[in-house]
């Protein structure tokens, strides 16, 4: 049955709702969340030019309902439910639901699956650090490690979508970032990690040239590439000293 309850589906068209007295057997659920449409029917009339344009309007109105909807869950990371709710807008209207889809909704499906993506990374990447008396180093590491790959396969599933989303690039770098704090002793995957975050850095630079998150992100690459370089040429200092003392 059509919302304003003039029209009902017929497998096949929409026609006019016949009166209550002729037994026919209507039912329409919408449940957000978990969409579920289903018509029965028993009759098949005629319908003018004016009541074709309001179906296709009303339509219009249940497929666009169905995909927000199904924004609702990717922001959630409800990604199954999403699956299936728009499986469903495509039954009312297939063309339609796939145009609103991959058009007009699009930056809104990018956008909801980033915030699934922060959501989850901030929570359980970038603000856990270790507590001696929450958990001992070994399952903080373990945890970490968990952790860290879920995020960024969910980071790197949203640039699947959008490969200059600005969002999702900046989280990518942070990510980067706190994988190398998070490797306390330094080593030369140091070097390679800090490369790979100033490379999404200046990705973001290159669609936003201004960007402060990026510019900053770069200067605290170049301050902590430093800080490396002076270590190693102490610790080469110390090795030489004692080499040599240890020849005389």
């Amino acid at each position: 049955m059509s919302p304003d309850g003039s029209m009902m589906w017929t497998g096949t068209d929409w026609i006019p709702a016949p009166p209550e007295n002729q037994g026919h057997s209507i039912q329409d659920s919408v449940v957000m969340g978990d969409i579920k449409t289903e018509v029965r029917h028993e009759h098949s009339h005629s319908h003018s030019t004016t009541v074709h344009n309001t179906v296709v309007h009303d339509m219009e109105k249940m497929v666009r309902s169905h995909l927000n909807t199904m924004v609702d869950a990717m922001a959630e990371g409800r990604l199954a439910d999403s699956k299936n709710i728009f499986e469903r807008a495509k039954q009312i209207d297939y063309e339609l639901a796939i145009k609103l889809h991959d058009g007009e909704y699009h930056p809104r499906i990018v956008n909801a699956l980033c915030s699934d993506a922060e959501n989850y990374c901030y929570s359980m990447v970038l603000n856990y650090n270790f507590v001696k008396r929450r958990e001992t180093l070994v399952v903080y590491n373990q945890k970490f490690g968990n952790f860290y790959k879920t995020g960024i396969e969910k980071v790197q599933y949203v640039l699947q979508w959008d490969s200059d989303h600005v969002r999702t690039l900046l989280l990518l770098a942070a990510m980067v970032m706190k994988q190398i704090k998070f490797k306390i002793l330094p080593s030369l995957s140091h070097w390679k990690k800090y490369k790979d975050a100033e490379n999404v850095y200046q990705h973001v630079l290159r669609l936003k040239p201004m960007n402060q998150s990026a510019l900053q992100g770069i200067v605290k690459i170049e301050r902590a590439r430093m800080v490396m370089k002076i270590n190693s040429m102490v610790i080469g200092g110390i090795v030489f000293f004692l080499i040599i003392l240890s020849i005389t």
